[in-house]
């Protein structure tokens, strides 16, 4: 039945960041019962087991090491993975090339490729994104063996913005096209985000607008016609006077399930050009197994160390389900 799991309407990726548990797949399905987790993800999916009712859930999986050891949080930050949460924020950033690498439990994989390229007050950006769910053993209805197949997402975007002449206001917009396949059947969405961002200097701080994952579904698995995850998001962050740390406080409102979200992150800033960055996300919530305390207490929850020298920069981050398993990441980047 597995070939014929893509009529319902229902996607795997939902499954690497929401409240499924990793551990419990892996004790449950053995990495080389692969045909069997698919199935159990599916499963869950049916059953309501997952938050992520639609089949553009991969537009906010973690694909960067620094957003993952935020947790998300970081809206106003100026990072490459600014084009998917403020656009606004890239015109801060140096002409850049920076890669990135993240292994979900279950043994999927996410890769991104970002290119930065500022052109006086205003900038480009390239991106590059990849969700490998792995390769999987094909049944038919009556479980006969059929040939292998691979699911997977694939992102490209490409973005522009500006900052004043005031210095004090940044836009910027990212245009992409999102790619998911599932052995021969493949959906394919327009996505943008466009953003603001304000520098108030003085309360040493930064104020951000977005509007995430705004688009159309142009090609669709089924006939069932399913939604993007489109979310407005409204960013703060704040330098503290007496301590070398900025924290970022990040609220969400996402349009299609009518539900909100918090994240909450910080970046100590370290000597000899270290930075430590930690983050939480209200997920924690919704994964909580109410039979560990600590689990319960750090689920959903990011850190992670960057090292910085001369033109590169070399970047570690973990995420923790609260409900078992870990997301791992490593990242590195040159300016030039």
């Amino acid at each position: 039945m597995i070939n014929n799991i893509p009529e319902t309407g229902c996607r795997v990726q939902a499954y690497p960041r929401y409240n499924v548990s990793p551990g419990n797949v892996k004790k449950l399905f053995p990495p080389t019962s692969k045909p069997c987790r698919l199935l159990f993800c599916f499963l869950l999916l049916l059953s309501g087991g997952m938050r992520a009712q639609s089949a553009y859930s991969g537009l906010e999986n973690w694909f960067h090491t620094e957003t993952l050891s935020m947790a998300g949080a970081g809206g106003t930050l100026s990072s490459v993975e600014s084009d998917r949460l403020n656009p606004a924020a890239l015109g801060e950033l140096p002409r850049q090339f920076h890669l990135s690498f993240l292994r979900y439990p279950a043994d999927i994989n996410a890769e991104s490729l970002s290119l930065i390229l500022p052109a006086g007050r205003g900038f480009y950006a390239l991106g590059l994104r990849h969700l490998n769910y792995g390769l999987f053993e094909g049944f038919d209805a009556d479980g006969q063996s059929t040939d292998n197949y691979t699911a997977g997402d694939t992102w490209v975007t490409l973005s522009a913005g500006e900052t004043l002449k005031s210095r004090k206001i940044s836009w910027g917009i990212t245009a992409g096209l999102f790619l998911s396949r599932l052995e021969n059947y493949q959906s394919t969405a327009l996505v943008f985000t466009p953003g603001i961002l304000f520098d108030i200097k003085s309360v040493n701080g930064k104020l951000g607008i977005s509007l995430q994952n705004l688009g159309k579904v142009i090609d669709r698995y089924t006939r069932v016609r399913e939604r993007l995850p489109t979310t407005v998001v409204t960013s703060v962050s704040k330098r503290l006077e007496h301590l070398p740390l900025e924290l970022f406080v990040d609220g969400g409102y996402r349009l299609t399930t009518e539900t909100f979200w918090l994240r909450l992150g910080g970046i100590f800033r370290l000597p000899y050009n270290f930075q430590l960055k930690w983050g939480t996300n209200t997920d924690k919530f919704s994964q909580q197994t109410r039979t560990n305390i600590g689990k319960d207490f750090i689920g959903s929850s990011g850190v992670g160390l960057s090292y910085r020298f001369e033109e590169y920069h070399f970047d570690l981050g973990s995420y923790f389900y609260g409900t078992g398993g870990w997301i791992s990441s490593i990242g590195f980047g040159v300016t030039f």
